[in-house]
């Protein structure tokens, strides 16, 4: 190991492979964001991190979607448009003409 680095490979790799912020790992293993950052990209420790996979931020998702009332919402939306795109529709004048008087 070298005598420089702060942290060892197995730290490394839980920095690699964790999902958490920079900011916060960086606090738990005692380094910047930026080391954290480099370690990730694999620009520093290439050699300890070959061959991971890294971890994924985990997301909420939401489950409770009413799928019929958002489709409800969207139609709605669309017809309110094609109403107003009729009526601000300008008349044209009709070609027809007026019938001689004979």
């Amino acid at each position: 190991m070298d005598r420089r680095r702060k942290i060892n490979d197995s730290q490394i790799r839980a920095i690699f492979k964790s999902p958490e912020t920079a900011k916060a790992l960086g606090r738990r293993f005692g380094v910047s964001e930026q080391m954290v950052y480099l370690i990730r990209s694999r620009r520093v420790h290439d050699q300890i991190t070959k061959g991971l996979k890294r971890g994924m931020p985990v997301r909420p998702v939401s489950t409770k979607i009413d799928t019929a009332a958002l489709a409800d919402a969207i139609i709605d939306r669309l017809l309110r448009r094609l109403r107003v795109k009729e009526t601000k529709r300008p008349t044209t004048p009709t070609s027809k003409k007026p019938a001689r008087a004979a």
